[in-house]
């Protein structure tokens, strides 16, 4: 059995990639977006190559692709052909924004690279993958209003001959192909976030004058273009530091952290803090359902349980509306998201990374919000006799 070591070392803010592996010893340097684009790869990730002059004269890539055949997740892929979907010298399953990422998401399943050795895959579970310094990506999280622009955000280059943009410019990462790009970049004083770069003008901005990079934001108040209008809101910028990743930081941020007096609460075993009272929706007539969920939250419930069988996860979009635009005394909203502890579930039918996004997708959309805290298998004794007797029959 041949052992490959492959490490991957991330270093001045992810501004290159060290591979060293039994197939040679390379530094991937991040492309334009443009020069992915130009191949397919859409879904937001930076691209690396290689220098010739120092990988033998011939230059290798590092990217990212999607596709339904590698189970919907997509590849991290080293090649020699950018954007092959068909081949590979290395290559790993996972949907980690960033090659550094890849740990930190922790699926068992998917922690191994595949490496072709003399014909042969060969299966690499050693890999160290870090970035040696800060990383600049961040997190947008607009969690009622416009939450397609929700998501993480990479500091991207670009083609200076067809942008003539000076700063720092974040390209969203695309759940699915046919998603709207979105940018973040500053012009004279305001952090833009717009499907165009230097413009000013977009979906959403606000005023900083203190900040140069995206992860340095620290103002919460956003304006967000809707009905022809600009609509002020909170939204927050998750990024990483010196001890921690965008996304580690991002685990640590999405707990509710506004308990009603009194109430009692424990932590899941990922840290993540619940009530220990929640509504449970499943037996409300929907004719019942908002002034129930509307008269529980007034009463102190900050746990919903909710499902996509049940059709209900739009009552709670609406009524986070109504809260916002129809303040109390004190200028607030009754509750915000971040307040509330929303559970929801996924059909038995509806299982595969693909099928299962979807359908959480379409449960975002119709709760207006970026995320959901907790998401169930819904009737799980169904789904385990359905397979069972799929495999059987």
């Amino acid at each position: 059995m041949v052992i490959v070591e492959l490490f991957l070392v991330c270093v001045n803010g992810c501004d290159f990639i060290e591979i060293n592996a039994d197939i040679g010893n390379f530094r991937f340097y991040p492309m334009t977006i443009q020069e992915s684009f130009s191949v397919g790869l859409t879904s937001g990730r930076t691209s690396f190559a290689t220098k010739a002059e120092e990988s033998d004269n011939k230059t290798l890539f590092l990217y990212h692709v999607n596709i339904d055949g590698f189970g919907g997740i997509g590849r991290w892929v080293i090649n020699d052909e950018l954007g092959s979907k068909t081949n590979a010298m290395a290559f790993i399953d996972s949907w980690a924004v960033l090659p550094h990422m890849i740990r930190e998401i922790n699926d068992a399943d998917k922690l191994s690279w595949q490496v072709s050795v003399s014909g042969n895959w060969i299966v690499d579970s050693s890999p160290a993958i870090f970035c040696s310094n800060q990383d600049r990506t961040i997190f947008f999280e607009s969690s009622h209003i416009l939450p397609q622009l929700s998501g993480f955000y990479l500091e991207t280059m670009i083609d200076k001959e067809v942008y003539s943009h000076d700063g720092p410019v974040y390209a969203s990462v695309k759940a699915f192909d046919d998603d709207v790009m979105h940018y973040l970049y500053k012009v004279d004083g305001k952090w833009i976030i717009g499907d165009d770069i230097g413009v000013d003008n977009g979906a959403a901005f606000m005023e900083d004058t203190n900040s140069t990079y995206a992860h340095e934001i620290d103002t919460q108040l956003w304006y967000f273009a809707v009905g022809g209008q600009w609509t002020p809101e909170y939204a927050f910028v998750v990024g990483g530091d010196s001890e921690s990743s965008a996304f580690r930081n991002l685990h640590n941020h999405r707990y509710i952290k506004f308990i009603p007096n009194g109430q009692q609460v424990t932590r899941l075993r990922n840290d993540i803090v619940i009530p220990l009272v929640g509504l449970g929706t499943g037996g409300i007539p929907l004719e019942s359902q908002e002034r129930v969920v509307d008269q529980s939250i007034r009463l102190g419930y900050r746990s919903l349980d909710l499902a996509r069988e049940y059709n209900n996860e739009n009552v709670v979009g609406d009524l986070l509306e109504k809260y916002l635009q129809n303040k109390e005394d004190d200028g607030e909203p009754l509750v915000r998201r971040e307040e509330l502890f929303l559970i929801s579930k996924v059909w038995p039918t509806h299982l595969g990374f693909l099928p299962t996004s979807n359908e959480l997708f379409y449960s975002l959309e119709a709760l207006r919000t970026s995320y959901v805290d907790l998401y169930y298998l819904h009737w799980p004794r169904y789904c385990t006799t359905h397979i069972v007797a799929r495999r059987i029959g």
